[in-house]
């Protein structure tokens, strides 16, 4: 596989299959890292804010459109951190975009003072305690 081809199949990430059609394109070169075609995007985006989407090519072969929204739905990488709140966990590539289906958040609160915890399982053996008062009621 050839460095365009390898570029375009890690820009995948990047693309929106229901963009509308784009109004400007930008080219990369074939030698970059995707972190890189990232930044360049980030730029385009950042000069104009009205710009919704725009054609993504590595020397002039289409890899298809990138929207503001794709585009702050992509992981980011270790070193520069994603500007999507999709943030956790982007150096280690494991999180993926959108919410779970299913896990949801517990809230748990301090029947006492008010105060608040949050956990992703429920054990009653094992309930979260505010830190000043002995055990929290859960609430959703």
């Amino acid at each position: 596989m050839n460095e365009a081809a390898e570029l375009i199949e890690d820009l995948q990430i990047l693309l929106d299959t229901n963009a509308p059609p784009a109004s400007r394109t930008v080219d990369v070169k074939a030698d970059l890292m995707i972190d890189q075609v990232q930044s360049r995007l980030r730029l385009e985006f950042n000069a104009d804010p009205t710009l919704p989407c725009v054609m993504l090519t590595v020397e002039g072969e289409v890899v298809g459109l990138v929207t503001r929204g794709s585009f702050a739905r992509s992981t980011g990488t270790a070193g520069e951190p994603s500007p999507s709140p999709y943030e956790l966990g982007v150096g280690e590539r494991m999180t993926l975009p959108g919410e779970s289906t299913r896990y949801r958040l517990l809230a748990f609160e301090c029947a006492i003072c008010g105060s608040k915890a949050h956990r992703v399982y429920y054990d009653e053996r094992d309930l979260p305690d505010c830190s000043q008062h002995v055990g929290m009621r859960f609430m959703r």
